[in-house]
């Protein structure tokens, strides 16, 4: 998990999302660059909007939530790897970040729970 400022900037994360973003960075031995403490996670997944993920309706769903307009926001998505296929849920929930709103970004892998609904 990550907590976004009331800008989507990463201002804190837990060792599961360092230790996810280490095992699959483009540098070994060094945390994905896009996910780490002090990058605007807002910038990131604007970038990434393709017709192939879902990074635009993450946005929305983040922005929503920083902005009060939604209470909680949920995505299931695929995140696969070259060796392996696997689904998250995104779930953004709002926080209080220094007086201001920031937002609870948690990523869950819900893959065996995918595979368990396609039976």
């Amino acid at each position: 998990m990550a907590v976004l400022d009331a800008h989507g900037m990463i201002v804190m994360t837990n060792i599961a999302w360092r230790q996810y973003a280490m095992a699959y960075s483009p540098e070994p031995g060094q945390i994905t660059p896009f996910c780490d403490i002090g990058v605007n996670y807002l910038e990131v997944a604007a970038r990434g909007d393709t017709p192939q993920d879902n990074s635009h309706q993450a946005l929305q769903g983040i922005r929503d939530v920083l902005s009060g307009k939604i209470e909680a926001f949920s995505l299931v998505y695929p995140c696969h790897t070259p060796e392996e296929q696997f689904w998250f849920t995104m779930t953004v929930t709002p926080l209080d970040w220094k007086g201001e709103l920031g937002a609870l970004v948690m990523h869950t892998d819900t893959t065996p729970r995918h595979h368990l609904s396609r039976r």
